[in-house]
């Protein structure tokens, strides 16, 4: 009987307990302590917010334009004990925002009362945009991706309106940079190289806090030109490979140096693991012109990857797509005027870049037009086994905006194209039929414009 009634009250103590424990909606100050923001004292477009839980949660932030709550952003849910530390980014400059947290346990769940802060004011080695055309008729979400070659440099992303909404100042300037969706890292090529022109003497990598998770100083290995992160998460990286060839018959040296191009892979931390240049492809002796080109023969200036992993890269001197087998290192074709692959002539390009994978074997490149002075964005279709090739697209730009060195262009969506124009210093956004929608000034000549659908975090 004893037994019984300890038994009894033991249960009755446990549903007192559980009764403590509230469900469903409730009170912030029941899982929110305490809240706090302030922007960053090293980035005027990043606020950091301090938040302090009474027991254990998974939160959000959603966070709006003060007069814009239909315009919400809310970061990824994360989960935190006592406390957390979230940094808030994709800001416009010196403008009040209004945020608040959502906070749940397992049973439980409350929205915070809104909280407000403002952004800081751009510093002066950043650069600002105008938008001296704009017919775009409908509103366009995604961001742009720039970056400033010249010291002070920086890497930006803006809106596409132009207004900067991210920034990363890197002093020594950044010769390019890529975005990856995956990681949420950038991937950049930066500072100069003494030794050679247009190579660098860094790879840098950063996340979108700021936090630096590569510095690696890589002068000798002269990067240029392009540098993104792989789907393993190591970096492919253009660099410039010298070789030494007996160049007495075309008039040279016995020992001649010879400037070719290739690509190195290291993993996050700089370790580099995997290079191939071009020289197994083709071979300095055989080039009548050599004595005129050995001190930049080829011009590599991109590589991308397809969804089976191999590698494509573009060359400007010839104005070639490379394909490249990513074990062997075998080149399966060369589109272009002296390639290995049949394609009408109109198909050829006069400066090419920025190779864009919309299939296996179906590339979107952009012909500089540097003879005609019309750039155009091509759409290469290969058919790899035959050796043919055709143009699947093709899209001429109005010449004002025409790009004869660097720049690319990126199909964006249905009847909408960009073109990150170098010479003009313009992203120009354009129909299919190329006419012009929209155009962002820029105060320098960017590398190229690289269009982000979007970004979460």
């Amino acid at each position: 009987m004893k037994l019984l009634k300890y038994t009894i009250l033991i249960f009755a103590v446990i549903l007192v307990s559980c009764s403590d424990e509230q469900s469903g909606s409730v009170a912030p100050a029941e899982l929110i302590k305490s809240v706090n923001a302030s922007v960053n004292s090293s980035n005027a477009l990043r606020v950091d917010v301090a938040i302090e839980f009474r027991k254990k949660v998974t939160y959000q932030i959603e966070y709006w334009k003060q007069g814009s709550d239909k315009n919400k952003k809310t970061t990824l849910a994360v989960d935190a004990s006592s406390s957390a530390l979230s940094t808030l980014v994709f800001l416009e400059p010196n403008m009040f925002y209004d945020f608040q947290i959502l906070a749940s346990t397992e049973s439980a769940s409350t929205i915070s009362e809104v909280y407000t802060f403002r952004t800081g004011t751009l510093p002066g080695n950043i650069s600002t945009y105008t938008l001296p055309v704009d017919n775009m008729e409908t509103d366009l979400p995604g961001y742009i991706l720039l970056a400033k070659r010249d010291s002070p440099g920086f890497i930006a992303v803006t809106d596409t309106k132009g207004t900067v909404v991210w920034y990363e100042s890197v002093p020594k300037g950044v010769r390019v940079v890529n975005y990856d969706p995956k990681t949420k890292y950038f991937v950049a090529i930066t500072g100069g190289n003494s030794e050679k022109a247009y190579a660098g003497d860094g790879v840098f990598v950063v996340d979108l806090c700021g936090n630096v998770i590569l510095d690696r100083e890589s002068k000798k290995l002269y990067p240029h030109h392009d540098s993104r992160l792989l789907p393993d998460g190591d970096i492919i990286l253009v660099n410039y490979v010298p070789k030494k060839y007996d160049l007495s018959s075309q008039g040279g040296g016995t020992e001649d140096i010879v400037w070719g191009d290739g690509y190195t892979i290291m993993d996050i931390n700089g370790n580099i693991k995997k290079q191939w240049d071009c020289f197994n492809e083709l071979n300095p002796q055989n080039d009548p012109d050599i004595m005129k080109t050995k001190g930049d023969w080829l011009h590599a200036n991109s590589v991308n990857y397809d969804s089976e992993g191999n590698y494509y890269m573009t060359f400007n001197a010839p104005s070639e797509l490379w394909k490249i087998d990513k074990q062997t290192g075998a080149v399966y074709y060369r589109v272009g005027r002296k390639g290995n692959v049949a394609m009408d002539a109109a198909g050829f390009a006069n400066g090419l870049h920025s190779p864009y994978l919309l299939d296996v074997n179906k590339i979107l490149v952009l012909d500089n037009g540097s003879n005609t002075g019309t750039s155009r964005a091509l759409v290469y279709s290969v058919d790899q086994t035959a050796k043919k090739a055709t143009v699947s697209f093709e899209v001429a730009f109005p010449k004002k905006y025409g790009s004869a060195n660097r720049s690319n262009a990126q199909i964006i969506k249905d009847n909408l194209i960009v073109l990150g124009s170098s010479t003009a210093m313009s992203v120009v956004f354009t129909d299919f039929e190329g006419k012009v929608l929209r155009v962002i000034g820029c105060n320098y000549p960017p590398f190229r414009a690289d269009y982000i659908p979007e970004i979460k975090y």
